[in-house]
């Protein structure tokens, strides 16, 4: 990216974040007229000249897609229910429902176990109505993720 100044321009590159000063909008030009100068080097260093057989887009895309199917860690999404044990006036809920959901952990316990050497860190996020309403079950439920885990992975928590 190009962008004016008072006397000059600086040229950005987004993708290695290098930003340089220049004092003439043809300087790029006449340093890749002269491949041998510490110019070309240093713009070569910087990622702002790349080989013709490089794909910048290819690239990125790569970097993309390799942390969309990062196998590092894992995060869960877990709602234990929607059940609330507020009343509060805005919400359609309506308050507490206490509905049945024994097998729910054993779900996401038998997920977790089939998937443990597959990640080094396990995210678990608590969402729903008021999870903690559920308390005693979210318990053996981390119980039973802990002994599942057995230093093979690490555990982090979060709620929203």
């Amino acid at each position: 990216m190009l962008c004016k100044k008072i006397n000059g321009y600086f040229v950005f590159n987004s993708f290695t974040k290098s930003l340089i000063e220049i004092d003439d909008r043809d300087f790029i030009k006449k340093v890749l007229n002269d491949k041998k100068s510490d110019y070309f080097e240093a713009l070569y260093n910087q990622g702002f000249i790349v080989d013709s057989d490089i794909s910048e887009k290819n690239v990125l895309n790569y970097i993309y897609t390799k942390k969309y199917f990062d196998r590092e860690s894992q995060a869960l999404i877990i709602m234990p229910t929607l059940d609330c044990n507020f009343s509060c006036p805005y919400c359609f809920e309506k308050g507490i429902k206490l509905t049945e959901q024994k097998k729910y952990f054993e779900i996401v316990l038998k997920y977790i176990e089939m998937n443990k050497n597959n990640f080094r860190k396990l995210y678990l996020g608590f969402f729903g109505g008021e999870p903690l309403l559920r308390k005693q079950e979210i318990l053996e439920f981390l119980f039973n993720v802990k002994k599942i885990s057995k230093d093979r992975f690490d555990i982090y928590f979060y709620s929203f």
